[in-house]
């Protein structure tokens, strides 16, 4: 969790175009590690809330996971509402 402070994760939502874009700055400072993920390969999401803050993960086609780790409690929930919204 300290360590999260110096390398923060960044999620974009992008409604129009359907897709949601998680970044990640490395160990090393140095570079960033970019996902992207369509709307409709998502089947899950799941809030682990905390005291602090909380975790989002997001369960994507195929078993694969996103982790997002020590965001606001107000963000995950309005990401969450955002991705499983029904069109």
């Amino acid at each position: 969790m300290f360590w999260e402070v110096f390398t923060p994760w960044e999620i974009e939502v992008d409604v129009n175009n359907e897709k949601i874009i998680i970044k990640k700055r490395n160990w090393y400072l140095i570079g960033v590690t970019e996902d992207t993920y369509r709307f409709r390969d998502i089947k899950h999401v799941r809030i682990d809330e905390y005291f602090f803050g909380s975790d989002l993960v997001i369960r994507v086609l195929w078993g694969t996971y996103a982790n997002i780790k020590a965001i606001s409690k107000n963000d995950a929930n309005s990401i969450k509402n955002l991705l499983i919204k029904d069109y």
